[in-house]
């Protein structure tokens, strides 16, 4: 179950602007599941970093 808190920070994380700069084509589909799931986990945490940086920095301007 997803808590209220959680679901702010997915929220949050869904309004993210990145940019996402690739050398080649990648092709997700040819890694085993595993590693394409770990691979979305890592990218997740991190973007989840930056949202909570971006929120500490604004919240000391204010």
């Amino acid at each position: 179950m997803i808590t209220a808190n959680e679901n702010k920070e997915v929220k949050k994380v869904l309004k993210a602007e990145i940019k996402v700069n690739s050398i080649g084509k990648p092709d997700l589909t040819a890694l085993p599941e595993t590693a394409r799931r770990i691979f979305f986990e890592t990218l997740l945490a991190h973007i989840k970093e930056l949202c909570a940086e971006e929120d500490k920095k604004s919240s000391k301007q204010d």
